[in-house]
């Protein structure tokens, strides 16, 4: 698999802070904030969004997550907002894909 990675900063008090990371590949777009403190902000929301962006540019026919767990409400709500739709039931969720 190739594909591209990048690292999600928030600019503090003392200066920027990596937060998680996200990449960006034909295989599949995994992206978790996972510090608790960062979650429900709008930033998964806008990593998505700026990704799908670039992917377009890039020619990609679609995006995929390959496995939203069941439970986790928020980011399936996140991936549904930014036109992801529910792809197929996996072993502990849903496998998700924006096609364009």
């Amino acid at each position: 698999m190739v594909g591209e990675l990048y690292t999600i900063e928030i600019r503090g008090q003392e200066g920027w802070k990596a937060i998680e990371d996200v990449s960006l590949s034909p295989d599949g777009l995994p992206t978790v904030i996972g510090e608790v403190t960062y979650r429900g902000q709008g930033i998964g929301k806008r990593v998505i969004q700026v990704l799908i962006v670039k992917a377009q540019s890039q020619g990609y026919s679609m995006l995929g997550v390959r496995e939203i767990d069941k439970e986790n409400h928020a980011l399936q709500k996140c991936f549904m907002v930014c036109g992801f739709r529910p792809n197929a039931p996996i072993e502990k969720g849903t496998s998700y894909c924006r096609r364009y």
